[in-house]
Order: structure tokens, then sequence, then C-alpha cells
């Protein structure tokens, strides 16, 4: 984060100060550790594998955006072996914990029956749920696959707003 970045000299020194408050229990701190091993970044190489137990101890620490870094590293095999019901169990914990990008990937999963069995109704009520939490994509699939050509079109025109406006805090 910002702030983060902001009280350090250098990468390195953010690395040492993220560790101690990491290793003393700070989960938004793990967080921000896992983010900085995972990416490459001035003077610190990425480490997927590296990233994966802070972002554990991030997402057990309820910190919504590192469950959803553990399930997507899950469902893509980065730093960890690619397995889908490992994603798909820290995407639950994710959505739990309100994070519309991670509802709309378990709709997703739920939808294909990938790491969970086959649920429709769970898929649309995820869909549904990141959608009115006005997120992009899931405003916008909503748009491609209503039969109401009005709501369709409301749905698209705020994915785009939100797109344009709000990216960012997804």
């Amino acid at each position: 984060s910002p702030r983060w970045k902001a009280a350090c000299a250098s990468r390195a020194e953010a690395h040492g100060l993220l560790l101690q408050a990491a290793q003393a229990g700070d989960a938004q701190a793990a967080f921000h550790l896992g983010e900085m091993l995972r990416s490459p970044s001035a003077g610190i190489k990425a480490d997927p594998a590296a990233a994966w137990p802070w972002y554990q101890r991030a997402a057990e620490g309820g910190q919504a955006r590192a469950a959803l870094m553990l399930g997507l590293m899950a469902k893509n095999g980065e730093g960890v072996p690619r397995d889908a019901a490992t994603a798909a169990r820290w995407l639950q914990l994710a959505s739990g914990l309100g994070n519309a990008h991670a509802m709309f990937l378990l709709s997703y999963a739920y939808r294909e029956g990938d790491g969970v069995p086959r649920d429709l109704d769970k898929a649309a009520a995820l869909l549904e749920e990141s959608a009115e939490r006005e997120y992009p994509p899931a405003l916008q699939e909503l748009a491609m696959t209503t039969q109401d050509p009005t709501r369709a079109g409301h749905l698209m025109k705020e994915a785009t707003e939100h797109r344009r406006n709000n990216w960012n805090k997804f």
C-alpha cells in the first residue's frame, strides 16, 4: 500500500518492516508481504511459493484479498500445484468475507463443477451477489445472459460505469 511505501526508504526496508509486523500477527502486513514476494519488484525477486504462507496468514486473519490470491494461485498453479478444490475453498472464504471478484470466480466454479459439485443455483446466486456489489465482469456476464433486454441494457451501462470509475477497488 502507499502508506507502507511512503514510510520506507527502500523496498528492502519495507520488506523488513512488513516481515516484523506479519510475524507479530498483523494480517494486513502479511497480505502486503505476500504481494511483495509474489510480484517482482526492485530488489525483491518474485517467489510465489514464498508468498503463499503469508497470504494464508492474512486470509486466516480475515483479509479477503489474501484469500482471493490463494484461490487464484491454486487455480493457476502459481507457486503451488494446480488444485481446483483448494482454489474453491479459498474463493469460498474470500466470498464469505465479501470479495466480489471471488464471488464471480466461484460462480464459474459452481457452474462448471470445477473443484466443487456442480450447482447452477449457487452459481447464479453468487453471480447476482457479485453484481450487486458492482463488480463489472459480473454485471457484464448478467447482461449477456439475461432474457430481459431492458435489464441487459441497464446492466451493461452499469458495468461500463463501474469499470471506468471503480476498477481499482476490486
